[in-house]
This record gives structure tokens, sequence and C-alpha cells, in this order.
């Protein structure tokens, strides 16, 4: 109060008729709404009136002014269908609901001396202000200055009344100096009553769906009155908080935070008092006679004081002479203030209790941007010019199966106990399956972290599942092939071990970055997409033969088994975060591996790069062939260490020979310096232990089999 940042004032609020009481807009929800659309003729002189168009025709007993654009040009208007000549902006004519019969220009000059009476019989005035748009209406705007932000400003220049007169607390018509008015105690949004009461004005009726403010808690509409409320003036800290988000704070996704940063430019004052009967008390006494806010230093450490000793209540179950004992306040000439801080200014001074004052990150919703993340920033940017939080993470609401945002008030939540424990629903009576913890924490990852807005649907849960299915399956093979690993580091041997492990380097750096940005949907899709490509579609399928039928201790399958335990590592790491039961799950049941991770880190971009050329051609080839099997001949030997064992791993042909001509009706290509043919049938007989086609004879094992077997 000493910088002059609060104060009270009579300016324009959003209030609530439904919880009588003052909102911020940062307390407002806007949906569609059916209004009355008229337009409405005040006399100026004989047959001569003003056109205006409005929603809101309770406002009509405040008006007190008409505006007109600068600049604009102006015409007295005759129409068919009515008799007298209107005052309108020639450029809306022809969006008028009514035939032009003949027009007269009006020199801007002569607004100065133009008079109207409004619905009082009151003599007012035309006024120019540049916030009159000439884009819909008549390019007069009614002008009510206790019910408009606009409109206040106008009165306030013009010196115009700006006292609300004539709405009451529960937003019913008031006349207090004539209780026996027709529409005393009518509700202000009955419009058919008040349209029926200026009939003669109005010349022109329609209904009209528009997008309106609603109170968040009532969903029940709101109004503009000007009322004496708290303030919090803003616009002095306005530009040292978008400085500093500017410089010291991200915000995740990126896209938000210019939204977020506009907003704090353009954000009018923020009332910060209530009009409840719970809450925390603004320890402020009036003047009985003036009606003058009385504060002071000591009257503040007072009320510091008795919160400690007896909560907030002490402001309703203490006299007024308990309460001002010491702070040199007579109670006498005195009343006790009865509203209320508004609860986000309560939760905006959160920060004061952090041990270090600022949150590494502040998360919540996307309305939270003009809700918490905005008063903190605002109350902190105030009292230490700092910001309360080094980073801000937005998500978007979840919305039932219909598409509605979850709330307690509609009753279309579901809990996230429900989901995890299963229940039936009262309404439908529909069983929801339970799905643990970790689908969870899944579908939140994958879904319910984003910035936009999801809907929370069994099927949306039963994919989460299958998703988390599949990362099992895939620990599930390198656990169970991973029984006699002995701890012993290999290097990879052959093409495909090389190629997951650089995979694996690459994707695990993927995954820092996605932690670090708390992109966590990418996190899910890149595993998932992992999982399906690199390993089910070809490393599992491929290192099967090293795995089951290779010699216990030769080096392709050592290569093979700890390349697996990397990628168990790697795994587990990936998925700890959102997964951790599986991830606990799956440690009771192998041995971790005590050395850091980036000890198994490995790149060789050349094998890589020559395995995504093979993996390119095998996609081609099957494309080609169909369910046939076929046979991969091998012209000539590429120059170095790539070997026939690697082709047949990646490439999934079903027999490999060496030739140096390849069948005419064959798949002729180059590829790695060498020359192959793709040739549809194979000639030899499956090997009935290892099952490839290396046999010339049925029942028989192919060589490298006979050797294991015979332990030679």
């Amino acid at each position: 109060m000493q910088e002059k940042m609060i104060f009270r004032d009579l300016l324009p609020v959003y209030w609530s008729p439904s919880s009588r009481t003052a909102l911020a807009e940062s307390e407002l929800e806007y949906h569609n709404k059916k209004s009355s659309s008229i337009y409405v003729k005040f006399p100026l002189s004989d047959d001569r009136y003003a056109l205006i168009w409005t929603t809101t025709p309770w406002s009509l007993f405040s008006n007190r002014a008409i505006c007109y654009a600068p600049g604009a040009k102006y015409v007295f208007a005759e129409f068919k269908e009515m008799k007298g000549h209107y005052l309108v902006a020639e450029a809306l004519l022809h969006n008028l609901p009514f035939q032009v019969k003949s027009v007269e220009p009006v020199l801007e000059d002569n607004f100065k001396d133009l008079k109207y009476l409004n619905i009082h019989n009151q003599v007012c005035s035309l006024i120019e202000s540049n916030h009159v748009k000439i884009d819909s209406g008549t390019g007069l705007v009614h002008t009510a200055p206790c019910h408009g932000h606009e409109d206040f400003k106008v009165g306030k220049i013009a010196k115009l009344d700006l006292e609300n007169r004539y709405i009451d607390a529960d937003g019913r018509l008031n006349f207090q100096n004539n209780n026996g008015h027709t529409l005393h105690g009518t509700s202000i949004f009955e419009d058919d009553k008040i349209i029926h009461f200026f009939k003669d004005s109005i010349i022109h009726e329609e209904k009209i769906v528009h997008s309106y403010p609603f109170d968040w808690r009532s969903k029940k509409p709101v109004i503009v009155v000007t009322s004496n409320q708290w303030f919090f003036d803003t616009k002095k800290v306005s530009k040292i908080a978008h400085e500093i988000v500017n410089k010291h704070v991200d915000i995740i996704p990126s896209n938000r935070k210019q939204f977020f940063m506009e907003n704090l430019l353009i954000r009018p004052y923020w009332c910060i008092s209530r009009q409840r009967t719970w809450g925390v008390p603004i320890p402020v006494f009036y003047d009985k006679i003036k009606d003058t806010p009385v504060v002071n230093e000591m009257l503040i450490e007072r009320c510091s004081q008795l919160v400690d000793s007896f909560g907030t209540d002490f402001w309703w179950s203490l006299s007024d002479e308990e309460i001002l004992k010491g702070t040199g306040l007579d109670h006498k000439d005195l009343r006790k203030g009865k509203d209320i801080f508004d609860v986000w200014f309560d939760s905006g001074i959160s920060w004061s209790h952090l041990p270090n004052k600022q949150a590494d990150i502040y998360i919540e919703g996307q309305d939270q941007l003009n809700g918490w993340f905005y008063t903190s920033l605002m109350t902190s940017t105030a009292c230490r010019k700092l910001s309360p939080f080094k980073k801000i993470f937005v998500h978007g609401f979840t919305m039932d199966d219909k598409g509605k945002k979850m709330s307690k008030s509609l009753g279309n939540v579901v809990s996230p106990s429900d989901i995890i424990q299963g229940s039936r629903e009262k309404k439908s009576k529909k069983f929801i399956t339970p799905y643990g913890v970790d689908v969870l924490r899944y579908w939140v990852a994958a879904h319910g972290s984003q910035s936009s807005s999801i809907l929370v649907t069994e099927g949306s849960l039963a994919d989460s599942k299958i998703e988390i299915d599949k990362i099992r399956n895939a620990l599930r093979f390198c656990m169970g092939n991973l029984k006699d690993f002995d701890d012993v580091s290999v290097p990879p041997t052959t093409m495909l071990d090389k190629y997951l492990r650089h995979r694996i380097t690459i994707l695990d750096d993927e995954m820092s970055e996605c932690y670090e940005n708390m992109n966590f949907g990418k996190i899910c899709r890149s595993l998932s997409n992992f999982i399906t490509n690199d390993l089910s579609a070809l490393y599992f399928l491929g290192a099967k033969d090293r795995l089951y039928c290779d010699d216990v201790h030769s080096l392709p399958r050592k290569s093979a088994v700890f390349t697996l335990k990397v990628l168990l590592e790697f795994m587990l790491h990936w998925i700890q975060p959102i997964l951790p039961i599986l991830t606990e799950e799956i440690s009771m049941h192998t041995k971790i591996y005590q050395h850091s991770i980036s000890s198994f880190k490995f790149l060789n971009q050349q094998v890589y790069d020559e395995v995504a050329q093979l993996l390119e051609k095998r996609d081609y080839i099957l494309k080609q062939m169909g369910n046939q099997r076929w046979t991969l001949v091998v012209k000539s030997r590429p120059p170095y260490s790539t070997s026939l064992s690697d082709l047949r791993e990646i490439l999934r042909a079903d027999q490999i020979v060496e030739e140096e001509k390849g069948d005419p009706g064959s798949i002729q290509f180059s590829l790695l310096n060498s020359e192959f043919a793709a040739l549809p049938g194979v000639s030899l007989i499956p090997c009935q232990r290892c099952k490839l086609n290396k046999c010339e004879k049925e029942e028989t094992i192919c060589q490298r089999c006979e050797s294991i077997i015979l332990g030679k």
C-alpha cells in the first residue's frame, strides 16, 4: 500500500449476480448465450433520431451518452419500413435490417451541437471516441459508464455519472426512488419484459447467440457494473514482469510464452476484493461518515498477530475494539470491512513460503495462464522484482467422452482411483476396468501432459495398456536371454548389434532432451516406434538364430546377449519416471549393471547408414515377393567385413547362395559396393534344428548345428 499498488476506487468490475460478488478476469468462463439484439432510437429533434444497437436492454436505464467514431462518415437515413430520419454510419447502412429509402450526409462538425434525450428524458451529448469501430451495429455506441470498461473511460473524461443506480447485487432492477416501477425487482436477464417496457423506442429486435462471460463457479452469466472495490495496480509491474518472463522463465510448450507475455501487458487492473462470507479478510476499517478506508501499518501488524493466535476467523469472531487495540484507532468512529481477498491473491503469494522463495517449476492447466501463473508472477514482481518460478509447464484439460471439460460441478469427473482400481459408474452402471497405476501414469505421459485438451475414454486407456504390454514383452525378451549373462562387456561383432547399439545411443540422447523439456508424449511415441520397428520387426527376429542356435560361448551369441543387456539397462532408464511399478518389477528379477549406462554408449554411423540401406532394399524385396520364400544371390561379396550371416539377419532372406550369375527373372540390385539378386523360391531344405534353409536332404541338420551338438 505504501507503493500505492493496492488501492480502493469506483471502477467497472465483473459482477456475478448468482454469487453476489465481484470477479476477476481469471474467474470467467466464456460460453455461448442467447441474447436479444435490439435497435433503439433516441430522439434528437423533430423526426430525427440517433440509432444504436445493443444486446443488453437492461443497460439502457444507465445510458448517459452516445459515442461516434472520429473521421467516419455519418448520414441521416430514411427507411421504407418506418417514419423519421436515423443517424447511422454510412459504411454500415447495408448491414442494417432495413431498406434504405434516402440518405442525407452529416458533417462531423455538426456532431458537437447534437443533443438527444435518453429514456429518462435527460438531455445527453454525442461524444467522439476512438473505441467506436465501424464494423458492426450502427456506428453509434450506446454508452452506460457504469456498465462497460470503455464506457467508463468515456464517462470519466466527460464527467458523466459513473454510479450504478439501477442494478442491485442480485442482478435485479432496483428503482430506489420508485419502488412501484413496473420493472422493479425484475431480473436483468428477463429480456422480454424489459423490451416490452421500451417497445416505443425499439424499432427492431431479433435473437442472437454470442460468446458471453460466465461465473466459473456458478456457471451463470455475469455483468459489468461500477463498484467500490480493492484493486492491484498491475500497470506498475506489468512491464517489469514482461521483461522477467522474457529473459528468465521457460514456458512449456514454448508457443504459450508469447501469449502469456502479451497478456501481462494488456490485462487491466486486478480486482482483489470479494463479497463472500468466507475467506481471508481484507484488514481495513472504514470511516462511518465519509466511508473512506482507514488502514495503517500498526493495524496490519496487529492483524498479523491475531492471525497467528486465532487464525483468519478473528476478523469475524473478535469485536472491533479488540481488533483495534494498540493501533491508535477509535472503534467508535469506524466500521469493519466485510470484503475478503480474492482466492487467487491467496494462492498468488504462496511463493513466500518456499525456503528459497523461488520454485524450479509450476505445473498447472492452460487456464492458469490467466490464473495462478499470472497472480504469482505479479505479486512476486511487485514485492521483489523476481519471478516465483524458473519454469512453467502448461497442460490441457481432461474431457469426458462427449467432449465436455471434466469438472466436479458437472459430475463428469473420472477419478484416478477408479482407473487404478476399477469401479462402476453410478449413472450408466458401466464397469470401469481396473488398469493399475502404470497405465494411468502412461496415459498421462502419452496423452494428458500435452498442452491441448484430451478425451478420457476407455479406448485410450486400453490403448495405453497395449503400449505397456509391448514394453513389457520387449523387456521379457531381454530378460529371457540374460539367464547366463556373466557381466562381461562384449563389443558388438555383427552389423545388427552395431546398428542397435548406435540406435540406442541416439535414442538415449533424444530421451534425455525430451525429459529435460518435459515432452513426455514424444518419449512414449519414440519408445513405441523403437519397439515396433527396431526391436520386434528387426533385431529380435534377426538375432534369434544366434541367441537360440549358436554355441553358448560363441562370440556372435555373446555379442547379442550383451546387446540385450545394454538394451534392458537403457529401457529401464527411459521408462522409470513413467512406469515405476514395471521398472521395480523388472529390477527384482534381474541383476542391474552397476556401472553408469553412459559406458554402454556406442556410435558407428557408417554401419548404421549401411543397415538403413539394406532395410530399405529389404522392404522393397518383401513387397515384391509377397508371401513367397526367397533366395538372396550374392554375386560378389562386399569388400569388407559384412558376412552372409549379417545379410541373412538384416534382409531376412530364407536362403543365401553365392554365384556369379543371377537368374534373369530375379530382382537385380547393387548395394554396399556389391552385386546381388533376389530370386523367388528356395533350393535347400530347412535344418531340423535352426530352421534355416541350409540342408540338401530332408530331416537332417546343418553343419553348424551338428558341430554344436557334437561339441566340436
